[in-house]
């Protein structure tokens, strides 16, 4: 699992890793006056 910072328009974030299988929760940071978001990705484990 890993966390990462981005701004709202940075996409990159969102592309997958062609080799497995994730999963990518994306949530406002800070709560109050949101101008980053928080992105916590997960891989699949067999």
């Amino acid at each position: 699992m890993k966390k990462i910072y981005v701004k709202p328009e940075e996409l990159w974030v969102l592309e997958g890793d062609k080799e497995n299988e994730e999963i990518t929760l994306i949530t406002c940071h800070p709560i109050i006056n949101p101008t980053q978001r928080l992105i916590i990705k997960g891989k699949r484990i067999l």
